[in-house]
């Protein structure tokens, strides 16, 4: 193959993917009814959740009494995932992971739009009516501390 005929092909391939990769990105799947109407997790202060346009946490809410194993739902767009899970670490009150486990995507998770997502965590025992979060971070197979996000849920054991 010459020189041109290459060029004009890497050209056209480059086109194409730039193409296919702006139409799913602008194009809206609809959540399934049972996810639509959920609402995102909610704080005590007036400052927004973070990341509620990538992230958003149905179960637990914030402040909920936990009990082991724990089942987390929400959904979250398809960046968060990696291979179609993310970590989800469960804390004490002295910031000690205590359990660990993953968020799986429910769906196909190679789009931007929302994925819901489903987990389950075993975590060892605190005394009742300590306090805790559950973290939900992003997958970030880079390794890159500037890519790393996460929401931090409060919870009651």
């Amino acid at each position: 193959m010459n020189k041109p005929i290459l060029i004009a092909f890497v050209v056209l391939v480059l086109i194409g993917g730039g193409y296919f990769a702006w139409t799913r990105m602008n194009a809206a799947a609809p959540l399934p009814a049972s996810m639509a109407s959920s609402t995102p997790v909610t704080t005590t202060s007036p400052q927004p959740v973070p990341y509620q346009n990538e992230i958003v946490v149905v179960s637990p809410t914030s402040g909920q009494a936990i009990s082991s194993p724990l089942t987390v739902s929400g959904r979250a767009r398809g960046s968060w995932y990696f291979e179609a899970s993310f970590p989800i670490l469960v804390r004490n009150a002295a910031g000690t992971v205590i359990g660990q486990g993953t968020g799986a995507a429910q769906g196909d998770w190679m789009t931007v739009d929302f994925v819901p997502f489903t987990g389950s965590i075993s975590y060892t025992a605190q005394p009742a009516g300590s306090v805790g979060t559950v973290v939900f971070k992003n997958d970030n197979p880079s390794g890159d501390p500037a890519n790393d996000k996460q929401v931090v849920v409060p919870i009651i054991f």
